[in-house]
């Protein structure tokens, strides 16, 4: 697969701490980013949320979520999102009852070639996904999966890097992952796959190799049973 040297607006269909303080926020969301900045900025692990934030739920969570992006978005400029938990087996283990999202930055997109190294995430995942680059920004809701197919203007091949920056991996929950923005880092977009018919992404069989050998795979209805819914 080859991929682009840049990336327009996408979306990404996945198939799949620390001690608080003692003037801990409460339910401000505001607050939360504060304490998840200072472990940034002192590239330390986020603090798992779901276990020390009064009745912490989604809401509470994107609430988090947009307030840490609204906080990057002044010098960093969205390039995409991603949708993440969309196979049941995923929401179950991780506590959640549906499909989450979440915000790419466009730095975090990499060109062919890109070298990496691992010493530069906290823990490094490999996901392999299909993408879809859209002709405009959705600024309504969908009326129908009829209405959004007119919005997509290619299906593309993609590779995202997250990076979940938790202590504890087992005691995390999907809601501590939606707070903290999915976990989005870097990704990689390859050219327009050569479709017919949109229906076709769910058919497509995406493999991801190391020198030769398959290591992961998957097939385009894991994600909800169709792409598009």
């Amino acid at each position: 697969m080859r991929y682009a040297k840049s990336a327009a607006l996408i979306i990404l269909a996945s198939m799949l701490g620390i001690v608080a303080q003692a003037d801990e926020p409460g339910n401000d969301a505001e607050g939360w980013v504060d304490v998840l900045r200072r472990e940034q900025a002192r590239d330390g692990v986020y603090p798992l949320l779901a276990g020390i934030v009064p009745a912490f739920d989604l809401e509470l969570a994107y609430d988090i979520q947009r307030a840490l992006v609204a906080f990057e978005t002044p010098r960093r400029r969205i390039g995409g999102y991603k949708g993440g938990f969309t196979g049941e087996a995923a929401r179950k283990r991780f506590g959640l009852d549906g499909p989450v999202s979440g915000v790419l930055f466009a730095d975090g997109a990499l060109s062919d070639g890109a070298r990496l190294t691992r010493r530069h995430f906290h823990r490094l995942m490999v996901e392999i996904e299909i993408g879809f680059v859209l002709r405009s920004p959705i600024r309504r809701p969908m009326r129908s999966v009829d209405d959004l197919r007119t919005y997509v203007r290619a299906a593309v091949p993609a590779v995202e890097l997250p990076d979940l920056r938790f202590a504890d991996m087992k005691a995390m929950t999907g809601l501590d992952i939606v707070a903290t923005n999915m976990a989005a880092a870097h990704y990689l977009v390859g050219d327009p796959l050569p479709l017919a018919r949109f229906e076709q992404a769910n058919d497509l069989d995406v493999v991801l190799y190391r020198d030769g050998e398959a290591i992961d795979s998957g097939r385009g209805d894991a994600a909800m049973g169709n792409q598009l819914e």
